[in-house]
């Protein structure tokens, strides 16, 4: 979720019984951690691995939307 409904995510799972069961963190630190990992943690591989992952995400983009907006830019 984004940072400033964190809070909000974990009260709806403390009240549906779940919040035991998951793990909520912000969108933010789910996706640099994401690109630490497929980097294999060396600053070398990160802006090539960011890239990549944009490029992936542009296909789906193009593939399953209708709103090219949607599209990161790599410019």
């Amino acid at each position: 979720t984004l940072f400033d409904q964190v809070s909000m995510a974990r009260g709806n799972a403390n009240t549906v019984g779940i919040r035991s069961r998951i793990e909520i963190i912000p969108i933010e630190q789910f996706l640099t951690m994401n690109l630490y990992e497929r980097s294999k943690f060396k600053q070398l591989n990160q802006r090539k691995t960011l890239t990549r992952l944009i490029s992936m995400y542009n296909l789906i983009i193009d593939e399953c939307e209708t709103d090219p907006s949607l599209k990161i830019s790599l410019g």
